[in-house]
């Protein structure tokens, strides 16, 4: 799957949460325009767990930063 796919598909589960006008995919979801909790994150990791079916364990295996880019990268590094 392209990581473009990949990062729209990301962006449609942050929205269910936060609702951003113009997402940015290298600012982290902790801080603005997202600002979300810990709740928040729990719920887009666990829809995208669902969504493509990846490991959300394994996408942690090494630090990230909680952006759109890099959990996109770990989602492709898994589902390819």
């Amino acid at each position: 799957m392209e990581k473009s796919l990949i990062e729209s598909k990301i962006i449609e589960i942050i929205n269910k949460y936060a609702s951003v006008q113009a997402p940015t995919l290298d600012k982290p979801l902790t801080l603005a325009p997202y600002s979300m909790d810990v709740r928040e994150l729990t719920s887009v990791f666990l829809d995208i767990e669902k969504e493509f079916g990846a490991d959300i364990n394994k996408m942690f295996d090494e630090p990230i930063d909680f952006s759109i880019s890099s959990l996109a990268n770990a989602v492709e590094m898994q589902v390819g």
